[in-house]
């Protein structure tokens, strides 16, 4: 008998270092849990930031182009005055 409540004894105390464990583990999860929304929230405002500044040098191209067939075409224009 005493041979099975120690045994029991060790399965116990085995039984509890693992649960401090998983306590511990869990701790460290919810950690890294507010990390990756936080990281989530940063991403998706620089994303945001992105798509903006993205769309500005969209419509600055789209400008210089018409500026560029513009003068394009007003240099051809004189050079065939000149002919």
């Amino acid at each position: 008998m005493d041979e099975t409540q120690e045994l029991l004894r060790v399965i116990i105390g085995r039984l509890e270092e693992m649960s401090a464990d998983l306590k511990g583990l869990r701790g460290k999860v919810d950690g890294l849990e507010l990390k990756v929304d936080g990281l989530q929230s940063e991403v998706k405002e620089f994303r945001a930031d992105t798509n903006e500044r993205l769309e500005k040098i969209e419509e600055r191209m789209d400008y210089l182009f018409a500026k560029w067939a513009e003068h394009d075409e007003e240099i051809y224009k004189i050079k065939r005055r000149k002919a």
